[in-house]
């Protein structure tokens, strides 16, 4: 069974650690914590990446920024990304479809809202569900 290899930007790693945790028990993960950071190992000819999942709230960096030279670039045009929130605020939950909407018209393939639990598992199934029902191709490798 292929392993697929995720880029995951997030600059809160203590916020989804659980998801880190989750994802590595059947996939290879590389982390960046800047959108520069993720964009250079992006531009690596090697890094041949499966997916790239993009937590939405970025401290001092947008997301859809990202997005924007993610898309801009032909080599990542077609990797798979997908925008994801943890945290269960009520501005969260308010903003969610404004921020769908957006992502989706800047190239990214869905949205995914992760329940935060400490077991891994249970995580992993979840999060594979969602993205192997936004992303058919990743489903079709396990």
């Amino acid at each position: 069974m292929k392993r697929s290899k995720i880029l995951i930007l997030d600059d809160e790693r203590d916020g989804i650690q659980h998801l880190h945790d989750a994802l590595s028990l059947k996939h290879d993960l590389v982390w960046g914590r800047k959108i520069s950071d993720a964009i250079q190992l992006l531009d690596n000819p090697d890094s041949n990446f499966d997916l790239i999942i993009c937590g939405i709230h970025l401290l001092h960096e947008s997301m859809f920024d990202f997005l924007r030279q993610v898309r801009s670039q032909a080599a990542n045009k077609q990797v798979p990304f997908i925008c994801f929130r943890i945290a269960s605020t009520q501005f969260a939950e308010n903003m969610d479809k404004n921020i769908q909407k957006s992502a989706k018209l800047l190239g990214a393939n869905g949205y995914v809202i992760i329940e935060d639990t400490e077991d891994p598992v249970t995580l992993l199934k979840t999060v594979e569900s969602k993205i192997g029902t936004l992303v058919p191709e990743l489903k079709a490798q396990k």
